[in-house]
């Protein structure tokens, strides 16, 4: 691959874990570089040349250490992410191999930093043509991180297709498998049930769900989305109505950390799927979130 991201301390001490072991590799002229360098803030990152490794490029970044959740220890994590992967690219790299950042010797709980790392990652694909971003490579050293990636990227392949899915209803007068119109799977999961997973689909597009929030955000997505693979012409509603009955108050939280400009945009795409609705049905299913 062309570039690799290295989690380090704010002055490259090379002391523990990867970063270690990725200096000593690397060679003399990396640790010159790095004591050249100095410093550099958590959740930021610098780069420089691979060296005597087989790369074009290493984003060495500062890793937080999980201390309970309450320092920003996600935000820091995300930033890390974001800007290895953003500096990456803006070097011409097009592939990208990142290790788990901080879920060892920084303690960060494997699923929260997994969550992070994958959506970061994905919303970097979709941002990014493949000239400019062909792959992302994450690298797991045992099996339950395996296992973790593994099923997070089915995840996102489940929310994928049904993202797609949703596009052809809105597309086309029947859904070419199922013979299924948007007003079908409208009337059937009810017009309040549909509008906020609509919404909620938007939001999640744009970006801005809060990152305590992914992992829940993603199952939500998952839950529902899920059920589209079955459909037929006539389905339980009763299905829809116990995925959602459990998955409401999460809603009601990830709306409610939503910035306006967010929420504003995911119902404006939103109503283009609700061409029939009156305002008075809009403004009661706005008014159910504190927005």
């Amino acid at each position: 691959m062309d570039a690799i991201i290295n989690p380090t301390d704010e002055y490259f001490s090379g002391k523990e874990g990867l970063d270690k072991l990725i200096q000593k590799r690397a060679g003399e002229k990396l640790c010159k570089k790095l004591s050249k360098i100095g410093s550099c803030e958590i959740g930021q990152c610098i780069l420089t040349k691979g060296y005597d490794l087989k790369v074009k490029s290493i984003i060495h970044t500062v890793t937080p250490k999980y201390k309970g959740g309450d320092e920003n220890e996600s935000e820091l994590l995300y930033s890390c992410y974001k800007n290895s992967i953003e500096l990456a690219i803006e070097n011409d790299n097009k592939t990208i191999g990142i290790p788990s950042i901080s879920s060892g010797d920084s303690k960060f709980p494997i699923d929260k930093s997994a969550n992070i790392a994958y959506y970061v990652a994905w919303k970097m694909i979709k941002k990014y043509s493949s000239k400019e971003l062909e792959r992302i490579y994450f690298s797991c050293t045992n099996k339950s991180t395996y296992d973790i990636y593994k099923q997070l990227s089915q995840d996102y392949k489940d929310i994928e297709y049904s993202i797609e899915m949703i596009e052809q209803y809105r597309n086309s007068d029947k859904y070419s498998r199922n013979e299924l119109t948007i007003e079908d799977f409208i009337n059937n999961m009810g017009i309040e049930n549909a509008y906020h997973m609509f919404l909620l689909k938007e939001a999640f597009l744009f970006g801005d769900i809060e990152l305590e929030y992914i992992e829940e955000s993603v199952k939500v997505l998952k839950d529902i989305f899920l059920h589209m693979k079955n459909m037929t012409k006539i389905f339980s509603e009763k299905i829809y109505t116990e995925e959602l009955d459990k998955v409401n108050e999460i809603l009601k939280e990830i709306f409610n950390t939503l910035s306006y400009d967010t929420i504003e945009g995911a119902k404006e795409k939103t109503r283009q799927y609700f061409t029939h609705p009156s305002d008075y049905i809009f403004e009661k299913i706005n008014n159910f979130f504190r927005y």
